[in-house]
């Protein structure tokens, strides 16, 4: 049985997308988008979120965040930075992206690059993490140019990585079940 993928919530009957129990949990990607779950299946649905998000080069930050190499530069950057414009100057006053009400904060890949929403006053654009380690950003930074350097570097890595890919390989994984059948235990293997 395929895993099932978030979609549109809006007018969905109010469903398990595993087993059409009734829900309990929404799991959101963006506004109302996403998967519904009952209680027993919660965890599969976390990790179909993150599996989908995996596929479409996108990391929610409150996930990222657990992860010490990209935390780091995320504490840094919490404290405020300067951009370069499309005209090449520098301006400063930047923050990251707190998000909307039910819309998750995401890390995204744009155009080959591993990139950040980011904010000031009613302006937002991504903008790329290798764009934070050029010299003339990283000197405005509150750290040690040389360490975010090479913090950054294992952030863009683990990021190339896959930090969903634990939950990509579970999906992949054989399902093992147990069945019982004339009072005999019956072993099966379900191959997704």
């Amino acid at each position: 049985m395929p895993h099932p993928v978030p979609r549109a919530l809006v007018f969905m009957p109010n469903e398990c997308f595993y087993c059409k129990e009734h829900i309990t949990k929404c799991i959101f990607t963006s506004h109302m988008f996403g998967i519904m779950t009952c209680t027993f299946h919660q965890r599969a649905g976390h990790r179909d979120i993150r599996a989908w998000l995996h596929t479409w080069g996108a990391v929610r930050i409150q996930d990222a965040r657990k992860f010490v190499e990209i935390g780091d530069i995320l504490l840094v950057l919490d404290k405020g930075f300067p951009i370069r414009r499309a005209s090449g100057r520098i301006e400063h006053g930047w923050s990251l992206f707190q998000g909307f009400e039910k819309e998750p904060v995401m890390i995204r890949r744009l155009c080959g690059a591993w990139s950040i929403r980011c904010e000031k006053e009613d302006n937002y654009r991504y903008v790329r993490f290798d764009e934070f380690i050029k010299d003339d950003i990283v000197c405005h930074l509150h750290t040690d140019p040389d360490d975010f350097k090479l913090a950054m570097s294992y952030a863009i890595t683990l990021l190339e990585e896959g930090i969903y890919l634990p939950q990509v390989n579970e999906q992949l994984r054989p399902e093992s079940r147990e069945f019982t059948v004339n009072n005999k235990s019956i072993h099966m293997i379900m191959i997704p």
